[in-house]
């Protein structure tokens, strides 16, 4: 359990820096060079490094589409 709530804290700490602008190459960076509090991420392949990255523009599509279903109720 202690583990999914770790990978969630980094999920969201990454979401914040492509939020605030960040690239996909500078996240990936970021994580390489271990620069999250969550955990260490350098010992990550690249592989999981992406999938995290994949996961949080996921996350983006499904927030933006219950945004515009609750706009298009309300509409």
């Amino acid at each position: 359990m202690a583990k999914q709530l770790i990978r969630e804290a980094l999920v969201d700490e990454i979401m914040c820096d492509l939020l605030n602008g960040m690239s996909r190459f500078q996240v990936r960076r970021k994580l390489e060079e271990d620069q999250y509090e969550t955990r260490k991420t350098s010992d990550m392949n690249y592989c999981k490094k992406m999938e995290l990255i994949a996961e949080c523009f996921k996350r983006f599509a499904l927030e933006t589409k219950d945004e515009r279903d609750a706009a298009r109720d309300i509409m």
